[in-house]
């Protein structure tokens, strides 16, 4: 006779149906997941309604239906409020039902919470908790959302789907406000250009910490433009290069690239409502002319080294034997970057 586990590892996957992932598994393209399934145990689920992300995962994490833990979905009108005043349902404080981690935690054991949807703000009392906010812009820890800096005969991507406004991510709705338009000018009051083939030219690029984050569930309320300073010149018979510089100082960059190229990751200052904090950097040349006439520069989201666990202590420890952290990769659902960049992200958020 077995002994029973006693320890357990459960996986959940946002959207995710059991007919696709058995397909996806059978056919060899999951074969991690597949894996897990052979060793393992799993059943199909029924699903509740309304078929929403906060309600679904609360019923996962409560054994509730949400009639009865009572978080309906993402906006959620309170009785005897305006129609337009509603509360973000990504919230554990809302639900009036007890989560099995807490249960867990009453019978003696130990939870463990790693980006578990609908659990933040944690409610662990003496398990360990990895973020957990969810999708879209519950982005309670980070520093800014991802920047596009744009210029020339830059588009938007078209799409061909119809958009359904009840499926998307309010921070990535393609309007003027979701990508940064920039000038590219001859560079002048500079040191130490690189060499070029053409004239230089510069683009100030300004990180806007707390950018494209829901306003009431932003770490801050004021955040303090950074700005960074880009060189654009040709190495070869046209523009073909970016330099991004501290100052208006080239030999004080932090990366320098080419049509494609990824920069490293670099850990910078940042400043929220008066207060220093750190978070990583990575940026990407996606497009650039010969003649400069196009220009699209992409930051992804910025994160902190620290302030997205419980006990704060974890963060430090992922910091310093994993790396840095990415908790939302950039969708491209709307268009806004290309398939390549956005698989791209996907991959790095995978390896960690």
């Amino acid at each position: 006779m077995r002994i029973p586990a006693k320890r357990a590892i459960v996986i959940g996957m946002d959207g995710a149906s059991m007919e696709l992932v058995r397909n996806m598994a059978a056919e060899g393209h999951m074969p991690n997941l597949a894996a897990l399934m052979k060793q393992g145990g799993w059943r199909p689920m029924i699903g509740v309604f309304p078929t929403l992300t906060p309600p679904g995962w609360t019923a996962l994490s409560t054994g509730s239906w949400p009639g009865t833990h009572r978080v309906m979905d993402f906006n959620i009108h309170k009785p005897g409020k305006r129609l337009d005043q509603t509360e973000w349902g990504i919230n554990t404080r809302l639900s009036q039902s007890e989560y099995m981690w807490n249960t867990f935690e009453r019978a003696g054991k130990m939870p463990i919470l790693v980006k578990w949807e609908m659990s933040w703000p944690p409610t662990v009392k003496k398990g360990i908790q990895v973020e957990g906010t969810g999708p879209g812009v519950s982005n309670h820890h980070q520093i800014a959302g991802y920047h596009l800096f744009v210029a020339g005969k830059w588009a938007p991507r078209r799409l061909v789907a119809q958009r359904d406004p009840e499926t998307l991510d309010p921070s990535a709705l393609q309007t003027v406000r979701e990508f940064d338009p920039v000038e590219l000018v001859e560079a002048r009051g500079w040191r130490n250009l690189p060499k070029s083939n053409k004239p230089v030219q510069e683009v100030e690029l300004t990180i806007r910490p707390l950018a494209r984050g829901r306003g009431d569930m932003n770490r801050g309320k004021k955040g303090t433009p950074k700005p960074y300073y880009g060189l654009v010149y040709a190495k070869g018979s046209g523009y073909d290069r970016v330099r991004i510089c501290k100052s208006r100082n080239g030999t004080l960059m932090l990366t320098d690239l080419g049509v494609g190229e990824w920069s490293d990751w670099w850990l910078d200052g940042f400043e929220i409502d008066g207060k220093r904090g750190r978070g990583y950097v990575r940026t990407k040349l996606i497009t650039l002319t010969k003649s400069a006439d196009a220009f699209e520069l992409f930051f992804p989201q910025i994160w902190p080294n620290s302030g997205y666990t419980k006990p704060l202590s974890v963060a430090k420890e992922i910091d310093e034997n994993v790396g840095n952290f990415l908790q939302n990769p950039m969708r491209d659902a709307l268009g806004l970057i290309d398939d390549d960049t956005y698989f791209e992200l996907l991959e790095f958020h995978h390896q960690r």
